[in-house]
């Protein structure tokens, strides 16, 4: 089955499927092309649109469930690739050259009316997104640099499928192509083998263990205290006074004695 017209696109002079109903479904035993003569899988949709094209799943309930795209990988045997799993494929094709730095590979973009009767362009607006970046250059199979970004915000963009853009107007977590966990920062702030790095404050709720798997106070840590003061520098204490070493200090020994 091929479904286009002239321009490349479908209207129903092309075909009419005014006569088939939820009921009567649509049995294809082979590939359906929307868009090209030549169908390379099951669905394949070649679309020229300026504006972008793709495919649009619309709830029309407001008390049911909301519709899913669903894929399901079945295997006989025990392999657990993810490659005979279900899987999302986001790939970018750059024209005369290879992938760049800094570019799109792809977006999973998240979003919300500000109309109380949206359309299928308008009331929308988008404001949060996952995104794969390419952080160097695709010079052969083997060297793909990527990494990951959060972005959220509180600006919103009303329109899909503008070219260069992010959505979501602060880049919020980065995990680079180091491995390493950004927060704050798009680049390392420190070096490539600290794989947790934040640029700005931090609060820690509960106990933090350094070494240790179950820190038994606020700071507990398994290994050598290092204290490098700049001019202003001090230990404080539990004492409001900023002028050297106040309140109350435990030392304990490896014998378990304070010292």
């Amino acid at each position: 089955v091929v479904i286009r017209n002239a321009a490349g696109g479908f209207d129903a002079s092309d075909v009419n499927f005014a006569h088939i109903t939820a009921s009567d479904g649509l049995n294809v035993s082979g590939d359906v092309g929307i868009g090209t003569d030549n169908p390379d899988f099951r669905l394949h949709i070649l679309t020229n649109a300026a504006g972008g094209d793709g495919i649009f799943v619309d709830d029309n309930s407001t008390s049911e469930a909301s519709p899913y795209i669903r894929v399901r990988g079945r295997r006989s045997d025990g392999n657990s690739s993810q490659s005979f799993s279900g899987s999302l494929v986001l790939e970018k094709w750059r024209g005369n050259a290879g992938t760049g730095t800094n570019q799109h590979l792809g977006s999973i973009i998240f979003g919300g009316n500000y109309s109380t009767a949206p359309t299928t362009t308008t009331g929308m607006t988008y404001g949060a997104s996952i995104s794969a970046i390419a952080e160097g250059a695709f010079s052969n199979i083997n060297t793909a640099p990527t990494a990951l970004v959060f972005r959220t915000g509180t600006v919103g963009l009303g329109t899909l499928g503008l070219p260069n853009i992010a959505y979501g107007d602060t880049e919020s977590l980065r995990i680079n192509s180091n491995n390493n966990v950004l927060i704050g920062s798009a680049s390392d702030t420190g070096t490539a083998s600290q794989k947790l790095q934040v640029d700005g404050g931090a609060y820690v709720s509960g106990n933090l263990g350094v070494g240790v798997t179950n820190p038994t106070f606020p700071l507990t840590v398994n290994g050598n205290l290092y204290f490098e003061p700049n001019s202003n520098g001090y230990i404080r204490g539990n004492d409001s006074s900023q002028n050297g070493l106040n309140g109350s200090f435990l030392l304990i020994g490896i014998s378990g004695n304070s010292i």
